[in-house]
């Protein structure tokens, strides 16, 4: 009944008052079928919350709702209506994460949300850290440390925009990354071997391995040799946005060391 409604809702919107703005609707695990492809004719966007990495995990969530079908295939279904009507939520779908509620790692976590990218057409993945309510079967479990969360965006963000494997990543023993430094220098201080690199001749994917250089910046890079400028100096690079702070220890200029770590 309450998928039926916010449908209905969204119907007077578009029909009834003629609103065209955006409108993200989300999709109930469970939900039919036809009740997903009308929601989707009428919304921007569409979401169902996957909640949890595992089955197992999801299990320890609830007891009513089965991962795969009321999950997962709620989620090929949204992809197969997609590829079949561009019209149908043109901006795609998401989903959402809560982090500490099960017994799950980040590698746990991004593992799921790799594969979501890959089989499930996500469009993006969102992660909300758990909050313990009193009266409720979790009341008392513990909750994740605030960072957590911050840590798992960045790393997402490494794999979808910046083109990172997840192996490139380094977790500890226990399967997350470590809260005390952001995973992307995590991962370049654990791979030194491959550093520090020649900014005058990387490539674009070699950048945007350095800590401190985004996809602006190595763009900039990149372009402005192909007109002919040479870097000489970390001010130069700072100029173009650079945060030589983080990418001193990592790149070279002219075959001159920056600094050592």
């Amino acid at each position: 009944m309450s998928m039926e409604n916010m449908v209905e809702v969204a119907r007077q919107l578009r029909m009834e008052h003629g609103y065209q703005g955006y409108i993200h609707l989300k999709i109930l695990p469970g939900s039919s079928y036809e009740m997903i492809k009308r929601a989707m004719s009428l919304a921007n966007r569409v979401s169902i919350n996957i909640e949890a990495a595992t089955s197992e995990g999801f299990n320890e969530l609830s007891s009513t709702k089965n991962f795969n079908t009321d999950i997962l295939r709620r989620m090929a279904w949204i992809k197969r209506l997609m590829k079949k009507d561009e019209n149908l939520a043109p901006s795609g779908h998401t989903t959402q994460f809560i982090v500490g509620a099960a017994p799950e790692s980040d590698s746990d976590i991004l593992k799921r949300v790799n594969w979501l990218y890959k089989k499930m057409d996500i469009r993006r993945s969102y992660f909300s850290a758990f909050n313990s309510m009193e009266g409720t079967p979790l009341e008392g479990h513990e909750e994740p440390a605030p960072l957590r969360t911050g840590r798992l965006y960045q790393a997402d963000h490494l794999v979808k925009s910046y083109g990172f494997d997840l192996k490139e990543l380094t977790f500890e023993e226990d399967g997350n990354m470590t809260l005390d430094m952001d995973p992307k220098y995590v991962t370049a201080v654990s791979n030194m071997d491959m550093f520090p690199i020649e900014l005058n001749t990387a490539t674009y994917k070699e950048l945007l391995r350095v800590p401190g250089i985004g996809k602006i910046s190595a763009r900039r890079i990149i372009e402005s040799r192909k007109r002919g400028k040479q870097y000489k100096s970390l001010e130069e690079l700072k100029n173009i946005g650079v945060n030589i702070k983080k990418a001193e220890i990592f790149v070279k200029l002219k075959n001159s060391y920056q600094t050592t770590l």
